[in-house]
């Protein structure tokens, strides 16, 4: 059956890697960051650069060309492919996905990858972002998306870096998605992605790739005490930990873990307003990357 499944989950939270696992096989294709072609909001979205790195490579020209309404249906069709892989993180745009490849016939998967507080706080502090908002951008981003009454199935990241063919393959199985060994050494197949993690996609075209679990650097550790403060103090934080912890793939069976049928997913009031921010940004975009800044993906 033809399939989209939705990659969503915080910045840096392992995101574009779970996108080019799924989307490694015949049959599959992984789009990136595919609501980005369509609602543009940085520099760099309004020339995309694909992901195969041939430069004249214009496959996302004729995508786009045909509007996002029926966007995962074209692509399934343009790239002859029954799974659709999308790992936009935009909740505006998991809201909208759902409710249109489902009256396009899709069965629709929606995967929630994660990391845990602190491991969130360090992803942004070894990219020099600042750490005073993250408990706050945390949480408001796995609460808004348990808001929008989405099917939900939950990968934490230190999982899939730490025991990758193994959290795919039940992954997989969850999904009904074939696997087969080695599928996730995503950079065996030549992907047509869209933005996303530059660091991932660099093991695309690297002489050794690889998947790896980071520890904290000596210098992070030094600030560790007073974040673990701040994280365990929170009840917020506490509550979408559990959360998460309760959608995890490893306690699917018996679950309902696909849209097809019943109601479509809520529009909150938060939806409406991030919609606006969006048509303002496509006429007033923001610099990517900032002044200064490394360039980081997205």
């Amino acid at each position: 059956m033809r399939t989209v499944i939705n990659v969503c989950g915080q910045s840096y939270s392992g995101t574009t890697m779970l996108d080019l696992m799924l989307g490694n096989g015949r049959a599959c294709f992984s789009c990136g960051e595919l609501y980005a072609l369509f609602r543009p909001y940085r520099s760099h979205h309004f020339n995309p650069a694909c992901g195969c790195g041939d430069r004249s490579c214009n496959h996302w020209l004729e995508i786009r060309r045909h509007g996002p309404r029926h966007a995962h249906k074209n692509i399934a069709k343009y790239f002859g492919v029954d799974v659709v892989v999308d790992s936009s993180k935009d909740l505006c745009w998991l809201i909208d996905a759902n409710r249109w490849a489902r009256k396009d016939g899709f069965r629709v998967f929606n995967v929630a990858i994660w990391k845990t507080p602190i491991e969130f706080a360090y992803s942004r502090w070894k990219r020099n972002i600042q750490l005073t908002s993250w408990p706050r951008e945390y949480t408001e981003y796995y609460a808004r998306l348990f808001e929008c009454n989405l099917p939900l199935v939950g990968v934490q990241y230190a999982d899939l870096a730490t025991d990758p063919a193994g959290t795919l393959r039940n992954l997989c199985s969850v999904v009904g998605l074939p696997y087969f060994s080695g599928k996730e050494r995503f950079w065996e197949k030549t992907h047509h992605h869209l933005f996303g993690s530059l660091g991932v996609r660099k093991q695309l075209t690297s002489p050794h790739p690889e998947i790896r679990y980071e520890s904290f650097s000596q210098e992070f550790s030094r600030v560790l005490p007073r974040l673990a403060g701040l994280a365990s103090e929170a009840t917020e934080v506490l509550s979408i930990l559990t959360r998460l912890r309760k959608i995890d793939h490893r306690a699917a069976k018996g679950r309902n873990l696909f849209s097809k049928g019943g109601p479509l997913p809520n529009r909150p009031l938060w939806y409406y307003r991030a919609r606006l921010s969006y048509m303002r940004k496509r006429f007033f975009p923001e610099r990517w990357p900032p002044r200064g800044a490394p360039y980081e993906g997205s």
